[in-house]
C-alpha cells in the first residue's frame, strides 16, 4: 500500500488493523512470562499475606497473628547479629575493592610473564560456582588437610598457624576473603551451615532466613516459614531503601559532574 493509500484510510481503522495483526513473538514470550509469574510474582505477593500467620510451612495455616512476626524480627538478636555480619562484610569488601582495584589493574595491564597467572587467579572465583568456591576455601583453610597452615610453617611463620574456620574471631574474616556482600548465602552456607558455625560467627541474613524456613539440619529441625517470610520482607525493604538512597545520591552527583 502506497503512502497516499495509507493516508486515505481512517486512523481508527489503521489502529484496529494493527491490533489484529498477528504478533508471533508474543507466543514465544508467554511461556517464560507464565513461569515467571507462577514461580516468582505469585509467591512473592503471597509471602506478604502468609507472613501474618503462625505457619511452619507444612500443613494448614496456623493462627492469624498480624504483624507479630515483623515485631519479632526487630527483637531477634540472632537476626541483628547476622545483619551486622553483612554490614561488616560490605564495609570490608568496599575497602578492599577500592584499595586493591588499582593495584590489580596494574598487574593485569603490565607486560610480564606472570600476566596470565594473575588473570587466572583473579577471574577463577567468577568462573567457579560459589558452592565450589566454598568447598575449595574450606579445604584450603582446614587445619588437617589444608595448605595455608603448612604454607605458613614452610616460610617460617608457623606461629601464625590457626584453626581459621573453627575460631569465631577469624571465621567471618576468612569467609569475607571469598567476594560477596548482602546477598551472601551459598558460599556461607557451604562453609558455616545454617547455624553459622562456629557458634553463629558466620551467620548472615540469608542463612538465618533459610534456617528458619527449612530447618537447620540435625541441630534444629523445626521450621518457621511465616517468620522467615517476615525476615525476607524486612531484608527486601531495607535493601530497597538503601538502593534508592544510593541511586538518588549517585544521580545527583552525576548531574553535578556533567
Amino acid at each position: 500500500m502506497t503512502s497516499d493509500a495509507r493516508a486515505s484510510v481512517p486512523r481508527g481503522r489503521r489502529v484496529a488493523k494493527a491490533i489484529r495483526r498477528p504478533r508471533p513473538h508474543i507466543w514465544f514470550l508467554l511461556p517464560a512470562v507464565a513461569l515467571y509469574v507462577a514461580f516468582f510474582i505469585v509467591p512473592t505477593l503471597a509471602s506478604y499475606w502468609l507472613a501474618l500467620y503462625d505457619w511452619s510451612g507444612l500443613g494448614p495455616l496456623g493462627d492469624f497473628i498480624g504483624i507479630d512476626n515483623f515485631r519479632r524480627v526487630f527483637e531477634d538478636g540472632e537476626f541483628r547479629s547476622a545483619a551486622l555480619h553483612n554490614v561488616w562484610i560490605f564495609i570490608a569488601l568496599f575497602v578492599m575493592t577500592n584499595t586493591l582495584s588499582l593495584f590489580l589493574a596494574i598487574l593485569l595491564d603490565r607486560k610480564s610473564w606472570l600476566r596470565g597467572p594473575y588473570r587466572a587467579i583473579i577471574f577463577l572465583p567468577y568462573v567457579l560456582s560459589p558452592v565450589v568456591t566454598g568447598f575449595i576455601f574450606e579445604v584450603l583453610l582446614s587445619p588437617n588437610i589444608g595448605v595455608l597452615n603448612p604454607g605458613l610453617e614452610a616460610v617460617g611463620l608457623g606461629s601464625l598457624q590457626h584453626t581459621w574456620l573453627a575460631d569465631p574471631s577469624t571465621a567471618l574474616a576468612a569467609i569475607t576473603v571469598a567476594i560477596f556482600a548482602f546477598r551472601a548465602f551459598d558460599l556461607v552456607y557451604v562453609i558455616g551451615g545454617a547455624i553459622g558455625a562456629p557458634n553463629g560467627a558466620t551467620l548472615v541474613m540469608g542463612t538465618v532466613i533459610y534456617g528458619n524456613a527449612f530447618g537447620k539440619g540435625s541441630y534444629v529441625d523445626t521450621t518457621q516459614m511465616s517468620y522467615a517470610m517476615a525476615q525476607g520482607i524486612v531484608l527486601f525493604v531495607f535493601l530497597g531503601l538503601v538502593s534508592a538512597v544510593l541511586l538518588v545520591y549517585l544521580s545527583r552527583r552525576e548531574r553535578r559532574v556533567y
